[in-house]
């Protein structure tokens, strides 16, 4: 719960949504939290300029046929009117729990899937069970507003490639499957 908690109250809007927004440190946070649980094989977090950054984890397995779990970190914006709607006990960048539910902005889309998957292999890490196939996650701060050049693309510039994809995207727990 704490982490997730954490992970929520640092804001990551989206750098081209919000003007003026000065640099999300949510990915850095990210790694350097990732780092003292020694379970990643490879923590990977470089920006790429214009208050961009990407964070990739690596997870070797039994078999080096990797699959990429990806997934988005910035948010859009909170407008004015929006932040006035916010509870007043819990704001957009708290990362409270109020009545057993997380509270923030991105706490749907997309932090918890992201979350999820970085603890679930904590818990396999934990109990000792070995993935199956090398593991690559990665995320981005460019989703909300579709520019691959600081998000996407920069990860595979960077040599991180799957024939394989899991996008951790909220879909109501439909699977969409997707050929591209």
């Amino acid at each position: 719960k704490k982490f997730f908690s954490d992970y929520l109250s640092h804001n990551s809007t989206n750098p081209d949504l919000e003007k003026q927004r000065v640099f999300s440190d949510c990915h850095k946070w990210t790694a350097e939290e990732l780092a003292k649980l020694s379970v990643f094989d490879k923590i990977d977090y470089w920006e790429t300029g214009e208050n961009y950054s990407n964070l990739v984890l690596v997870k070797n397995g039994k078999r080096n046929e990797p699959i990429l779990f990806c997934g988005h970190t910035d948010t859009v914006p909170v407008t004015l009117s929006q932040d006035k709607k916010w509870r007043n006990d819990a704001g957009p960048w708290d990362g409270k729990i109020v009545d057993n539910k997380f509270i923030g902005r991105g706490a749907s889309d997309m932090k918890s899937g992201n979350a999820s998957a970085m603890m679930a292999v904590k818990v396999l890490s934990d109990l000792g069970y070995p993935l199956s196939q090398d593991t690559i996650f990665g995320f981005v701060m460019t989703e909300e507003s579709g520019n691959r050049v600081h998000g996407v693309d920069a990860i595979i510039d960077r040599g991180y490639f799957a024939k394989s994809a899991v996008v951790m995207e909220p879909t109501d727990m439909k699977i969409i499957p997707a050929i591209q």
